[in-house]
């Protein structure tokens, strides 16, 4: 989400998001590669309810939020104007999701969470940026 909406930038802008969302979309294309986004739904694990909980209590104490209310909802709405397959983990972790897909189709997943290497004997190569 961040490198959609950049913390670092002093307000949220939809319009570069949207832009930032098509030139990824597009590079990947360019690849010769299938993008499927998974994003997550709603914080239905234990484990997703405590990071959420404390990624709110620190924005709480640094009075800064580093996304917008929102933000994966909008992300996913631009994949899809991009003709990008978006799919929302709901009954699981969004982690847990994704990598049995990337594991079960041999795909490669792309994201900078380190919560992919907790699972052993996984088929799928993981990269952090782009």
């Amino acid at each position: 989400i961040n490198k959609f909406f950049p913390f670092w930038e002093k307000q949220w802008n939809i319009k570069t998001a949207g832009k930032r969302v098509r030139h990824f979309c597009n590079l990947v294309e360019k690849s010769g590669f299938t993008l499927v986004a998974f994003l997550d739904d709603t914080n239905v694990t234990q484990e997703a309810i405590r990071k959420w909980r404390k990624r709110r209590e620190t924005e709480v104490k640094k009075k800064k939020r580093n996304v917008p209310q929102g933000a994966m909802r909008l992300v996913g709405d631009m994949f899809r104007c991009c003709g990008i397959e978006v799919r929302y983990s709901v009954d699981a972790d969004n982690d847990d999701t994704l990598a049995y897909y990337a594991h079960v189709d041999g795909a490669m997943v792309l994201s900078a969470d380190r919560d992919f290497l907790r699972y052993k004997g996984a088929s799928y190569q993981l990269f952090k940026g782009y």
